[in-house]
């Protein structure tokens, strides 16, 4: 589904005309941008192992990039690094591996909880080394930037019910529909559960599909 066809879905579903809108394009599709963000918080759909840097030469902490989520491995030479936080202490003294060329210590450690959106090493680099990372992360670009959503097919109609529910809880009294909006909500909840079912079963991982209990009889 392309921006186009998921902005008509979405007018279609609130009744939304295209020439006297109610709530207007730029805040429905700030909607739609915001429910494949939160699509990807809720369900870790976007899972990108192609992230990297380049150190440099006494510098220990590296900004991430704004789309980054949560770092789930780092890798130096094909060496993995031990993740580390604040109660293992001081670990600048342990080393995992040596550059095979130049003899220098690589750094053996990293954490991510000493300031948000960095990625700190240990031991502080001594030479240039490329840094690779799997993350989870949002999109790329927002919804406005592209034509195209980045998570699969099959989920687009959450990103939808996303904005339907987000449109109908806006705060002008005569467009609130708070009711259709929980509907619109439990819908988009139910995509959330099958992105996980199907995010298991991908991993070849058991995963228990727990019905909503507001829908069981």
């Amino acid at each position: 589904m392309d921006f186009e066809e998921a902005l008509g879905r979405l007018k279609k579903v609130l009744y939304e005309s295209d020439y006297d809108g109610a709530w207007g394009d730029e805040t429905l599709v700030s909607y739609l941008s915001e429910g494949q963000d939160r699509f990807c918080e809720d369900t870790g759909l976007i899972i990108d192992p192609n992230i990297s840097f380049q150190t440099e030469v006494g510098v220990d902490s590296y900004a991430l990039p704004s789309y980054v989520k949560r770092v789930l491995d780092v890798h130096i030479n094909g060496l993995p690094l031990t993740q580390y936080d604040a109660k293992h202490g001081n670990v600048t003294h342990h080393h995992l591996g040596t550059n095979a060329l130049t003899g220098d210590v690589m750094p053996a450690f990293y954490r991510t909880d000493w300031a948000p959106g960095y990625i700190t090493l240990a031991s502080t680099p001594r030479d240039v080394y490329t840094v690779n990372l799997r993350v989870w992360r949002y999109p790329k670009r927002t919804f406005e930037d592209c034509e195209r959503f980045e998570i699969p097919a099959r989920f687009h109609m959450a990103c939808i019910e996303w904005a339907a529910y987000k449109a109908l809880n806006h705060h002008d009294m005569e467009l609130q529909d708070p009711i259709k909006g929980r509907d619109h909500y439990s819908n988009y909840m139910m995509y959330v559960a099958r992105a996980k079912e199907w995010l298991h079963q991908l991993r070849g991982q058991k995963y228990e599909l727990i019905p909503n209990q507001q829908y069981v009889v």
